[in-house]
């Protein structure tokens, strides 16, 4: 079994079917070790902490409180949905 096997094998992630830009991860998924996690393009949260952003569906030009809890992860999801182009927005 060569690396590279290995390595696919720990990829086991899909686009979620409700959520956009949401992947559903293997709980045997080893999530820290893959490069999108390392290089910082994936934030780890649960999905039940996505869905404020999702069902809110912020505009860019939207001026938004969140009074939730740290670290801030439902900030960040808030921030990347509200940073996409009009053109997007208007395709959700």
């Amino acid at each position: 079994q060569t690396h590279e096997n290995e390595d696919n094998r720990h990829q086991c992630f899909w686009p979620d079917e409700h959520i956009e830009n949401l992947l559903v991860f293997t709980a045997d998924c080893k999530i820290a070790k893959l490069s999108l996690c390392i290089d910082g393009y994936l934030i780890i949260q649960n999905k039940s902490s996505c869905m404020p952003a999702f069902v809110m569906q912020p505009r860019s030009d939207w001026m938004v409180l969140d009074a939730c809890a740290s670290p801030g992860n439902k900030t960040s999801h808030l921030l990347c949905l509200m940073m996409q182009s009009p053109q997007q927005q208007q395709q959700q």
